[in-house]
């Protein structure tokens, strides 16, 4: 099989470069074109705190540290520009992986993951299985726990 299109999940560093690691090795290997998703899914509205700042200034703010993010992330490997594509989306990550696979027409998709137990599995892990059940390619889960 060959992965000619990747798309990876990333939350962020320092756990994003043990999945950055393996994405290097199969960009080297299969001459693929990595596209990196980050999700921003700000419940605003549910926090019922005030922050001091109003969504779209919340939002602007998000995005701008999601940039960064991203950049410093691809930066520290010898990626050919040409075949990274950043991708910073608004709303349920567990949707939002699925539909922009489908849109880039991904041959793999690869998240990472915490080998979480008991409830901290059920609030924070169920997000990957969400993305794991709905997924209609092939997904590559990288533990990130050691």
């Amino acid at each position: 099989m060959n992965f000619s299109k990747i798309l990876v999940a990333i939350e962020g560093p320092p756990l994003a470069y043990k999945v950055m690691d393996v994405v290097y090795g199969l960009y080297k290997t299969f001459k693929s074109k990595i596209y990196i998703i980050h999700c921003i899914d700000i419940p605003y509205s549910l926090t019922g705190i005030d922050v001091g700042v109003v969504p779209e200034e919340l939002e602007k703010m998000e995005l701008k540290k999601t940039n960064k993010m991203l950049d410093d992330v691809i930066g520290k490997y010898d990626f050919d520009l040409k075949d990274i594509e950043k991708i910073i989306v608004k709303g349920a990550p567990e949707e939002e992986v699925i539909n922009v696979a489908e849109e880039k027409q991904a041959d793999l998709m690869i998240v990472g993951t915490h080998s979480r137990k008991g409830i901290s599995k059920f609030f924070l892990g169920s997000v990957k299985e969400k993305i794991v059940q709905k997924a209609n390619k092939p997904i590559l889960i990288v533990p990130i726990d050691s």
